[in-house]
């Protein structure tokens, strides 16, 4: 009997314990990781848990919420992530909450780093997660970063058809919420910049330190933002508004690989709005070149493999006699090299064997024009040879879809192309 009362009294003492480093973590040494996975076993089993105070409540959530920041994502910790939102909420709904600035921006964070998890879940709640998150701090610019990149991701996504569009919402609405939150962001990070850019050599304040950090954290996000605003703006069509962000960005950050990249695809496009202006695609080609050279010829190769794309579809789409769909198809051959798994490259590319068979099928009946048109490489005098060439693009259509469906069984974009190269190849 003694034993047995010796055991909970230390069993008590334990708990009591660690009950204690919970509520103020920061009397011990190692006690925020503790607090943080006692927290954790405690809220994931459900389990009661003292608290003496609102705030501790919402502490307890922050410990929790900080645990799995690092964690690889999973539904399970998205699950308790959402649990600890729920909790620093609720805090911060109380009255002491309300006032308590510490724990309003600690629920900040938590919303935008749910947010960021719930982008490769459900793009409507991770735009729901930002807009509570921008709510409680009107210069919160992750929150309007974020929310930017779902808007426009959804609006993507819509156009080709994985997510459905609605009479109340369409692409073009999705891409003037995202080109307007772009706009706010860049506004809060062009204000740090300039305020960063007149304390810089100033001596700090050891109080300022960190404030300053943050600044100087904001500032540093203006190419991407730039980036992020002209890709908006280039899907809605609006090619000089693309050009001049992009140009903002290459100003920024001349080693940029997507701002070359991509004020190179926004020039293509307007050389074809523009009655294929020259000028425009070679303008294009010279920035998908300072592309490549930017992203070298690094171990993982992605951003490489991302410029040849861009670059491949702007030469598939340009008439000029040299820039023929050889010249586009050796782009993606090179980027499948780099990147195999990459979906869009095997679409890309059963999308242009399939218009390649369309030009040989326009002009089988001269050679002469056959030669002259951007599939002269794969033109056949003997009208046998001519066929067989046409029946190994079809196959390599069919594949090259078939790859893109067996890497994203999801993507309607690529099971209809599958569904059309299919029946191309009469097979």
């Amino acid at each position: 009997m003694k034993g047995f009362l010796g055991f909970l009294v230390v069993l008590l003492l334990i708990l009591g314990g660690l009950a204690a480093i919970v509520q103020w973590p920061n009397a011990v040494p190692g006690g925020p990781a503790i607090a943080a996975a006692v927290t954790n076993i405690a809220m994931q089993l459900n389990l009661p848990w003292p608290s003496n105070s609102d705030k501790v409540e919402g502490d307890r959530a922050w410990a929790s919420y900080q645990s799995l920041k690092e964690r690889t994502t999973n539904g399970s910790d998205l699950d308790v992530l959402k649990t600890a939102v729920t909790h620093l909420q609720a805090y911060v709904d109380t009255p002491r909450g309300n006032q308590d600035v510490g724990a309003v921006t600690k629920l900040g964070d938590a919303l935008v780093e749910q947010g960021q998890r719930l982008k490769d879940v459900d793009l409507t709640q991770a735009i729901e997660s930002f807009s509570r998150a921008y709510a409680l701090d009107k210069t919160n610019e992750p929150a309007l970063e974020g929310r930017a990149w779902s808007h426009h991701d959804r609006a993507v996504k819509m156009r080709e058809g994985s997510i459905p569009a609605s009479a109340n919402l369409q692409p073009d609405d999705d891409l003037r919420e995202a080109v307007a939150d772009f706009s706010l962001a860049l506004q809060i990070s062009l204000d740090a910049q300039r305020a960063y850019d007149a304390q810089k050599n100033k001596p700090l304040a050891a109080d300022e330190v960190d404030a300053m950090k943050l600044v100087k954290e904001r500032a540093a996000r203006l190419p991407e933002l730039y980036i992020g605003r002209g890709r908006a703006y280039l899907g809605q069509g609006r090619y000089d508004e693309a050009i001049a962000d992009f140009t903002e960005a290459v100003k920024i950050a001349p080693s940029s690989v997507e701002g070359y990249q991509w004020r190179g695809f926004a020039q293509g496009k307007k050389a074809v709005a523009n009655n294929n202006d020259k000028q425009l695609f070679t303008a294009a080609y010279s920035d998908f070149g300072q592309a490549l050279a930017n992203a070298g010829d690094s171990p993982e190769g992605h951003q490489r493999a991302e410029v040849l794309l861009y670059r491949a579809q702007t030469r598939r789409d340009d008439p000029t006699p040299n820039m023929t769909y050889k010249t586009a198809m050796s782009d993606l051959d090179d980027a499948k090299k780099i990147a195999p798994s990459r979906a869009d490259l095997h679409y890309e590319a059963s999308l242009t064997a399939l218009q390649i068979v369309q030009a040989l099928d326009t002009t089988k009946a001269s050679y002469s024009s056959c030669r002259s048109s951007k599939a002269k490489d794969y033109c056949q005098q003997d009208p046998a040879q001519l066929d067989t060439t046409r029946k190994g693009l079809k196959e390599t259509a069919k594949n090259e879809s078939q790859q893109a469906r067996d890497l994203e069984p999801a993507n309607k974009k690529y099971n209809d192309q599958f569904s059309v190269a299919t029946a191309a190849s009469g097979i």
